[in-house]
């Protein structure tokens, strides 16, 4: 009995993991449609395919290059789900050149999205090759530095310095929240860097249980040069928590009717 049920909780967190994985499409953009497409994404100006052999992507044969133009909008996708996710991981790999002095300019601009509202982050310079991340508080249409060296830069688009981005969330109740994690790389090894408990929101702060719907990347640098190549995005809703606890009682069941 108890190995039936041990196993049939391992297959709902496999089977969780799988969904997951597929709850957004083409978040590693090997996937396009006609030249520069990319299948699942809404593309704007301003968007290219880094593809091999004449570039070097993250990882594949593709990544996603946004530059700085006149008119860039980005890309986004909206999640094709009934039921938004309103805890969440949210992971993603960048590498974005040095967006310009004390914050006048930036590359990379995430936005994540629970229905109209949002949280948007950003890139600044610190001046030593590194940047930190800023979230937009609408209150006073201000940017929040919420993690301080947290990126590095790459000196040009052939010699990539990628960043690992993971953001999870947790909306379920009336205190939503956010954390960041970045694992950036070092002249030697990594460092990883993270914040918890971010409640920075723009356009509306989520209500109890509300859930993720969308997201986007934009490009708002100032620099003729300015770029950032992004890949591996992946979406994941989190319901694992609630399996693992699942899992635990069974095994704790066993273990005091062994004792007895």
């Amino acid at each position: 009995m108890l190995r039936t049920l041990v196993a049939t909780t391992i297959a709902s967190l496999a089977f969780t993991a799988s969904a997951g994985a597929a709850f957004i499409v083409n978040g590693d953009f090997e996937t396009l449609d006609g030249t520069h497409d990319f299948a699942g994404w809404t593309e704007g100006a301003g968007v290219f395919d880094f593809a091999s052999p004449s570039k070097t992507p993250i990882e594949g044969d593709h990544s996603v290059k946004l530059i700085s133009s006149s008119g860039s909008t980005g890309f986004s996708q909206t999640f094709s789900t009934s039921e938004p996710p309103s805890n969440w991981t949210v992971s993603f790999d960048v590498a974005t050149t040095n967006p310009g002095t004390n914050g006048t300019a930036r590359s990379l601009e995430l936005s994540i999205w629970h229905g109209t509202g949002r949280f948007t982050l950003r890139v600044v310079d610190t001046g030593n090759g590194i940047g930190d991340i800023q979230a937009f508080r609408s209150s006073d249409s201000s940017w929040q530095t919420v993690l301080s060296d947290a990126v590095t830069f790459s000196a040009d688009d052939t010699s990539l310095k990628v960043n690992h981005f993971v953001l999870s969330g947790d909306y379920s109740d009336g205190s939503p929240t956010y954390s960041i994690a970045v694992t950036r790389p070092l002249t030697s090894g990594t460092e990883l860097v993270s914040v918890d408990d971010v409640s920075v929101f723009r356009d509306g702060t989520p209500s109890a249980g509300d859930g993720i719907t969308a997201i986007s990347f934009a490009n708002g640098n100032m620099h003729s040069n300015g770029f950032f190549v992004l890949d591996n995005v992946s979406v994941v809703p989190e319901p694992a928590t609630f399996l693992l606890g699942s899992l635990a009682v069974p095994m704790l069941l066993h273990r005091r009717g062994s004792r007895s």
